[in-house]
This record gives C-alpha cells, sequence and structure tokens, in this order.
C-alpha cells in the first residue's frame, strides 16, 4: 500500500522536460544517472512506461521516501504491538 510509489525494478520511465516530445524508455537507475549528470532537472516529468500520468521526479522520490518511512513506522509499530500481546499473555498465564 505504501510502496505505491515504487515500481519493480526493471520499470522504465518516459522523461519529457518543459514540455518537450519524450525521450525514453528509462530503467530508473539511468533516469538517477541522468539527473545527476544534469542532462534533465531534478523537475523533469517521469511517466512509467505503461501508464498515462505524468509526474516531476521531485515529487516521484518524495513519495517513495515518504512510502517508505510509512512503511517502517507501520513495521515497528506491529513488533510494539506484538511485544505487548506476548506480555499480556505471559502475565495472564502466571
Amino acid at each position: 500500500m505504501f510502496r505505491a510509489a515504487e515500481k519493480t525494478p526493471d520499470s522504465r520511465y518516459y522523461l519529457s522536460a518543459h514540455g518537450e516530445r519524450a525521450v525514453g524508455p528509462f530503467p530508473m537507475t539511468e533516469v538517477k544517472w541522468m539527473i545527476q549528470c544534469r542532462h534533465f532537472s531534478s523537475d523533469v516529468l517521469i511517466r512509467p512506461e505503461n501508464e498515462s500520468f505524468w509526474i516531476s521526479f521531485r515529487h516521484h522520490t518524495l513519495q517513495a521516501t515518504l512510502g517508505r518511512t510509512l512503511s517502517q513506522i507501520v513495521t515497528q509499530l506491529r513488533r510494539v504491538g506484538a511485544l505487548i500481546n506476548a506480555r499480556r499473555v505471559k502475565s495472564a498465564s502466571v
């Protein structure tokens, strides 16, 4: 659910800067490399290969980061809940 912004490692993306003709598709590793080398700005629009909507690379990475963070928080909360339940079971059996 939270990782909706992340595609599979072999996902490919089209890029479009300033409304120009789209180029690609490229794997995300190449997209990141092109942005790091400043061939494109981080405001470049990207679109997954089999989808029709465009999103800025910056927004895509923010979404992915927030998704990972929320996923980690939920995982920690589940672990705490499991520990609390284990203590309740243990104290109820004594």
